[in-house]
């Protein structure tokens, strides 16, 4: 599947490389072996090496690459960019800016309103979208 989707594994970077930015990841999430360690492995390193393609495909001079990421509530999207903004700043030579869309909801009152002038919208109608208490 990964290579179907362009992605990339442990055999397609120096192991030495690979390693050590593992070794951040432990640091960051506690040492090996945890339930984070299929995750980096399979997931965050792939993932990160897959983005530093894109980044390098690229003339020096293209705007940002803007990278959105969308999944359930407590699917891991905020542990995901925690570990590439880790892996980043480790690896140099490019920045990580990570926004949530958690950052800029309406207050209480401005969902409330959102959500009753649009009943039909279920999306409007659920937590994180619409806080309730």
């Amino acid at each position: 599947l990964a290579a179907k989707c362009g992605i990339v594994t442990a055999a397609d970077i120096p192991s030495e490389r690979w390693a050590a930015l593992a070794g951040r990841l432990f640091e960051r999430f506690g040492s090996a072996p945890s339930p984070h360690d299929t995750r980096v492995h399979r997931y965050y390193l792939p993932v990160y090496f897959w983005l530093r393609q894109q980044l390098d495909a690229r003339p020096a001079d293209s705007p940002p690459l803007c990278v959105g990421l969308q999944c359930v509530q407590g699917g891991g999207k905020s542990t995901l960019v925690g570990a590439l903004e880790a892996l980043f700043d480790a690896d140099g030579g490019k920045r990580c800016v990570v926004a949530s869309l958690d950052d800029f909801y309406l207050p209480r009152e401005g969902l409330d309103r959102v959500a009753r002038e649009h009943r039909h919208n279920r999306l409007l109608q659920v937590r994180g979208t619409r806080r309730r208490t």
